[in-house]
């Protein structure tokens, strides 16, 4: 898969637009879509940290920020880790076995 459709992709199943994934918007639903999909990103798709913050936008070390934060979401809050799962599997869908 492509980055540009796990970003459509991923944008849509966190409720949120690929231009707020963009944008410098700070919203909470908005900053926990951005560290889902960017852990989902680099940690299980295999893109790299550098792609993502091009594809976004961003610098470099806002999207390693975005990942590590959602490393240690993952592992103190389940409801956060259900989440993910959640986007995992509505990304994995619409690609038929996803990654």
């Amino acid at each position: 898969m492509k980055l540009e459709d796990f970003l459509e992709r991923g944008a849509e199943a966190v409720r949120i637009t690929p231009a707020d994934l963009k944008a410098r918007k700070r919203g909470a639903s908005i900053v926990e879509g951005r560290e889902i999909l960017a852990w989902l990103g680099v940690e299980l798709y295999g893109f790299t940290v550098k792609g993502f913050a091009e594809a976004l936008d961003k610098h470099l070390e806002t999207v390693s920020r975005l990942v590590s934060r959602a490393a240690m979401r993952r592992v103190e809050d389940q409801a956060f880790r259900e989440r993910i799962q959640r986007v995992d599997s509505v990304i994995a869908g619409a690609d038929g076995d996803g990654r």
